[in-house]
């Protein structure tokens, strides 16, 4: 298996989500506050997929 690099630490999103690749899968993160913390997902590049294939779909739906 080949090597890949993390990418920089986060780049923000917009509406105070960020995300963050770390070599493997990419992390969606949502500061909430204290003291609440953080939610965050993690997303291996079939979970990636599927999230992009449904996103297309809904938004063809809705004519967008």
């Amino acid at each position: 298996m080949r090597e890949v690099k993390a990418t920089a630490p986060e780049t923000y999103l917009g509406d105070g989500v960020y995300a963050s690749f770390d070599g493997h899968g990419i992390k969606v993160r949502a500061p909430l506050g204290e003291p609440l913390g953080d939610v965050a997902i993690w997303l291996e590049p079939p979970q990636l997929r599927a999230l992009v294939e449904f996103a297309r779909n809904e938004y063809r739906k809705a004519g967008i």
